[in-house]
């Protein structure tokens, strides 16, 4: 790590495989520790340890006793590193563009890579807190803050980045002194060279090519978020139809049972319409038969 820059990263040890039979090693237990969430760190790194201990590589349980907890900005740092790997990566690529070129660009193109570079990071501090949400964690003000200047960080110094893809960072990352990550404001104008120090058109090709390189890797990456929102979209809408399709087919079935609910009520309506008929002409018969009773004389 530079003299210049801050920051803490978990200790590694090379082993060998004719170790003391632990069946693991610092650099496999460490990354397994700190992709746990902070809660369950200590009592998972007491338990290595132990396991250590009762393996008989005390090495090793000295090595996992010394990782320390991560910090909230070390944790979800640690968590986009997992979970959002290409973004991880691009802001790598990113990085190391800005730093090649804050000493070649001119103003506007540097002021246009500085939004560039605040999009990344605002993005990344966006999953951040979904990821932080998720977790049933709310990252704070001040955790956020720490995760941004993590991510800065990353961004000015290549260290540090390899630091932060590492995912075993136990406290927020900080870069000190002079900044690779360029800056929004116009770059105070140079002295204009005299026409013998002009670079060599190799030279300016060169540079050329590096700014095509990089609007293309830009362009890439931003083909890419869009593919994966209208990927999220479609499979939102997908799910959609399925409920769709499953509400229409139970409206479906209603409809048949509700039909042979109807057949049923009409049968039992017509039987029941043919019985009052039958009933009617009965009782018609006997008004009919008492009538003619009612008309013969008396004692014949």
């Amino acid at each position: 790590m530079p003299a210049n820059a801050v920051g803490t990263l978990v200790p590694r040890m090379e082993r060998n495989q004719e170790g003391h039979g632990s069946g693991v090693d610092l650099e496999s237990t460490a990354a397994e520790l700190y992709g746990l969430e902070p809660g369950a760190f200590v009592a998972a790194r007491s338990d290595a340890e132990k396991r250590a201990k009762a393996a008989g590589d005390r090495e090793l349980a000295a090595g996992i006793k010394a990782l320390s907890k991560p910090t909230a900005a070390a944790w979800i740092a640690n968590q986009l590193v997992r979970r959002h790997p290409d973004e991880i990566a691009a802001l790598r690529e990113l990085g190391a563009g800005l730093r090649e070129a804050t000493a070649t660009l001119e103003g506007e193109q540097l002021r246009t890579l500085s939004q560039q570079q605040n999009r990344v990071i605002a993005a990344l501090v966006t999953q951040a807190r979904a990821l932080a949400k998720a977790a049933g964690h709310a990252m704070s003000e001040p955790t956020e803050r720490a995760l941004e200047t993590t991510l800065r960080a990353a961004l000015a110094d290549e260290d540090l980045a390899d630091q932060l893809a590492g995912g075993q960072l136990s406290t927020a990352l900080e870069h000190v002194g002079f900044a690779g990550t360029i800056t929004a404001t116009t770059p105070r104008p140079a002295t204009r060279p005299a026409a013998k120090s002009a670079p060599p058109r190799d030279e300016l090709k060169e540079r050329r090519r590096r700014v095509q390189l990089e609007r293309a890797q830009a362009a890439v990456r931003e083909a890419r978020t869009a593919q994966r929102q209208s990927s999220t979209t479609l499979e939102h809408a997908v799910t959609s139809l399925e409920q769709a399709d499953a509400t229409l087919s139970e409206a479906k079935d209603a409809v048949e049972k509700a039909k042979g609910e109807r057949k049923k009520a009409q049968q039992a309506h017509d039987k029941a319409e043919m019985a009052a008929t039958r009933a009617s002409e009965q009782v018609d018969a006997a008004q009919a038969a008492l009538a003619e009773l009612n008309e013969e004389p008396a004692g014949d």
